[in-house]
């Protein structure tokens, strides 16, 4: 997949760093989300919703990975680059504890063809995991286009909001913004693996029984 390389995209003040990503990898991923998305609330393709939605999700937390490493920001910008990082981390360890359940339930009930079946409970869990992953895709989306745009000499959480470019009143809005998705993505990816390790539970104890 080609690389778009040493574009420097001027917005706001900020800059894409030359080697922050190859946007036409993300163009591709950004597809397949909302391939996954429209897929994922069909009955029939449901399964190869989650799929698609697992996938995208593990190649872009590669690239925004990647691209935090090569970025000077993970230096300057030290406790951001921390929570991304392990948002990311948890994101991927949740869904893949999801995929690796749906793939032995899918095992199992292949040998004696028939179609997975899921509890009411076990369809609460997975509807509110994937909700819950959805949420937190966007407000990652959101937190990373903030830490790519903005210039590199300016704090992350910037509580100065007057003497900016921009109005005090846009610096607040963003400010809340960062907070808010950077505790509320951090709390809800660390709630994500406990849903999915309460999924797999009840799944591979009923498969036991």
């Amino acid at each position: 997949m080609g690389k778009l390389k040493h574009i420097t995209q001027k917005m706001n003040g900020g800059a894409f760093p030359d080697d922050c990503l190859s946007y036409l990898s993300y163009l591709s991923v950004f597809i397949v989300f909302i391939i996954s998305f429209i897929t994922i609330y069909n009955n029939s393709t449901s399964l190869l919703g989650l799929l698609l939605l697992y996938l995208s999700n593990f190649i872009y937390s590669i690239l925004f990975a990647k691209d935090i490493f090569a970025s000077e920001k993970s230096n300057t910008h030290g406790l951001i680059s921390i929570i991304l990082i392990t948002i990311l981390g948890l994101n991927v360890a949740s869904s893949t504890i999801i995929i690796m359940t749906f793939r032995k339930l899918h095992a199992t009930y292949l040998v004696n063809n028939e179609k997975i079946e899921l509890s009411d409970k076990s369809r609460n869990l997975i509807s509110l995991y994937l909700t819950l992953w959805i949420m937190t895709i966007i407000m990652i989306w959101i937190l990373f286009a903030f830490y790519f745009i903005e210039p590199l000499s300016e704090p992350f959480f910037n509580y100065q909001f007057i003497g900016q470019e921009l109005s005090p009143l846009f610096m607040l809005l963003g400010f809340i913004i960062k907070i808010a998705f950077s505790l509320s993505s951090l709390g809800i990816s660390g709630y994500m693996v406990y849903l999915a390790k309460m999924f797999s539970d009840v799944k591979l104890k009923t498969l036991d029984t």
